[in-house]
């Protein structure tokens, strides 16, 4: 019997991960609800996948092997954004993020959004939060395409701290430009755990970043890894800047962070340093607290 109420239309914040287990823990009752060890999540998950022994699978009376999940998964997740589709709902934030580490699910689920299909349910959404390591570069560009009016736009690289793993290619480095560039004001821009090489400076630093520098308001960099004073050259045309922030980033030096502190921010009002800084940086930033 359908619904009285017309939920569907009225979402307009979406939690992409939480929706995903969503979907699993109601297959983990349908499916094993009777089992004590067993759950879908382990089956689903990549990191579950491997720890299984060929033993415990034949132990499994009903069990349902990966190519399978996945695609029940997929069909249900499918359903839903139909039916959001269908009841006209139409989402103004976007979260495409994960809490837990080493439970990944198929990309298929996570780039659904990014099907011509669907692209009018998030066409209207002006807060975004992807992890690029959680999804394909497609699913980036399909939403550079339709999604031009973000005020939020948060874009991470996972699993960052301790490892040499922050280059990304130049597809990765060329679908994080044309998200940038393709708003036509993005306000509020974080970007956590890239290194800043050649191609990364030239391609988001000044192409990116340099097409946002009259509407930007706030800019924070989180584990990011700066190599050239260059790094930092398009915030000083950002001249309506009020917030700035950088969380347990690499590479800072007095010398690198000269361009800030010899620059003029008429507009700044909080400068947030967190982790290891250069002494010239923490006093520019203590300067600003005052006011």
């Amino acid at each position: 019997m359908p619904s009285i109420f017309d939920y569907a239309s009225y979402i307009k914040h979406l939690d992409y991960y939480p929706m995903v287990m969503s979907v699993v823990d109601w297959l983990n009752e349908v499916y094993f609800a009777n089992q004590e060890t067993r759950t879908l999540e382990a089956d689903y998950s990549k990191a579950g996948m491997k720890k299984r022994t060929m033993a415990e699978k034949q132990k499994s009376k009903h069990a349902i092997e990966k190519p399978k999940i996945n695609t029940t998964v997929f069909l249900l997740m499918l359903a839903l954004f139909t039916m959001f589709k269908n009841h006209g709902a139409k989402l103004t934030s976007l979260r495409v993020m994960t809490y837990s580490n080493g439970c990944k699910y198929d990309e298929d689920c996570y780039t659904l959004l990014g099907k011509s299909q669907f692209l009018p349910l998030v066409s209207p959404i002006r807060s975004l939060e992807v992890n690029t390591d959680y999804c394909k570069t497609s699913f980036l560009t399909a939403l550079a395409g339709v999604c031009t009016n973000l005020d939020f736009l948060h874009v991470q690289k996972e699993d960052v701290v301790g490892k040499n793993t922050y280059s990304i290619s130049e597809t990765q480095t060329t679908a994080l430009k044309y998200i940038i560039a393709s708003q036509q004001s993005l306000k509020s821009l974080k970007l956590t755990g890239y290194l800043c090489d050649a191609n990364f400076r030239k391609h988001v630093f000044r192409e990116a970043i340099g097409s946002q520098v009259s509407s930007l308001r706030c800019i924070e960099f989180q584990e990011m890894w700066f190599k050239s004073r260059e790094d930092l050259d398009v915030l000083t045309f950002c001249f309506n800047l009020e917030v700035l922030k950088f969380n347990w980033c690499w590479g800072l030096t007095n010398d690198l962070v000269k361009v800030l502190v010899d620059a003029k921010f008429l507009r700044l009002k909080v400068v947030e340093i967190k982790g290891c800084s250069p002494w010239d940086l923490k006093v520019w930033a203590e300067a600003y607290q005052k006011f």
